[in-house]
C-alpha cells in the first residue's frame, strides 16, 4: 500500500500547474481536487485505525479557491468527551467559536447580496440606455 500511495503522490505532483502571468492562482480542476482528496484520506487511513462505525478520526474538506470562496468555518470542539462535565470556560469557548462561524457566514451573505444589488443596478441601467 505504501508504494502504491507513494506512486499516486508522485504522479499527482509530476505535472506542475503554473500561476497566470497576472498573478492569479494556478488553474485547478475538480478532478485534481478529487485525486488529492483520495490521496489525503488514504494517508489518514494508513496512519489511523477506523472506529467501530468505520469512521476515521480526521476529516478533510478541500476547496478550489479558483471557483469558490475559502472555507470560513472553525471546527467546534466536543463539549462532553469523557466523564467530566465541561467547564463554563469550555462552554463559552465553543459558543464563541460558533458565534464567529455565524458571523462569517452572515458576512458572506451580506457580500453576496451586495453583488446582487450591483448586478441588478447594472442590468437596470443597461435597459435605460
Amino acid at each position: 500500500m505504501k508504494k502504491a500511495l507513494q506512486n499516486r503522490i508522485e504522479k499527482f505532483i509530476s505535472v506542475k500547474s503554473e500561476s497566470s502571468p497576472g498573478g492569479g492562482w494556478a488553474p485547478v480542476t475538480n478532478k485534481e481536487i478529487n485525486q488529492l482528496y483520495v490521496i489525503l484520506m488514504d494517508i489518514v487511513a494508513a496512519k489511523y485505525e477506523k472506529d467501530a462505525d468505520g469512521d476515521l478520526p480526521i476529516e478533510a474538506t478541500l476547496v478550489n479557491r479558483c471557483e469558490t470562496h475559502g472555507m470560513h468555518y472553525w471546527p467546534l470542539e466536543y463539549l462532553y468527551c469523557g466523564e467530566e462535565a465541561p467547564s463554563l470556560k469550555e462552554i463559552n469557548d465553543v459558543l464563541r467559536t460558533a458565534r464567529m462561524n455565524l458571523s462569517m457566514a452572515q458576512d458572506d451573505v451580506e457580500g453576496t447580496l451586495k453583488q446582487l444589488d450591483w448586478y441588478v443596478r447594472d442590468l437596470e441601467q443597461s435597459k435605460e440606455t
